[in-house]
């Protein structure tokens, strides 16, 4: 039942680059909230030339996309940004967890600096859908070190 995501461009709904997408996209289109907009541009220099050129012309743009992700976090106590990220997570659960047999009774476990910064939203909208959210990890190789030497002792 793998429903794998169609990249950064078609796609990656829920992901960094699809969340830098969305805030870009809100920015050009002068739909940002002003106190959020007077952020941006506090401590950004971003204009329509500079984001083609980084989206376009420029090597891993999905990468430079999701380092926006970090400004969102910053602000997601805003409601519009709350929302934002909060409608990205639902298109997440709805093309990718709501789609599998019995996914209610399953525990859906997330790893990556997304769901671990947005943890609380990531739960909140699981929940109002009816999945129950397990284990969200930032960087699974702690988890992995600690299996593994787990499994050595266990030997031992």
């Amino acid at each position: 039942h793998n429903n794998y995501g169609l990249g950064y461009i078609l796609g990656d709904e829920g992901s960094g680059s699809y969340f830098g997408k969305k805030l870009l996209t809100y920015y050009l289109y002068d739909r940002l909230p002003q106190d959020v907009k007077a952020d941006f541009e506090a401590h950004h220099q971003m204009n329509k030339e500079i984001l083609i050129e980084h989206v376009y012309h420029k090597p891993n743009a999905n990468v430079w996309l999701a380092s926006w992700c970090k400004f969102l976090s910053n602000h997601k106590a805003n409601p519009f940004i709350y929302k934002l990220v909060a409608d990205g997570l639902a298109e997440f659960y709805d093309l990718y967890v709501e789609h599998l047999p019995n996914y209610k009774n399953l525990k859906v476990h997330f790893v990556g600096s997304i769901a671990h910064y947005f943890s609380d939203i990531l739960r909140e909208v699981g929940a109002k859908r009816g999945i129950l959210v397990g284990k969200v990890i930032k960087q699974p190789i702690h988890d992995l070190t600690e299996y593994f030497l787990s499994k050595e002792k266990s030997k031992a």
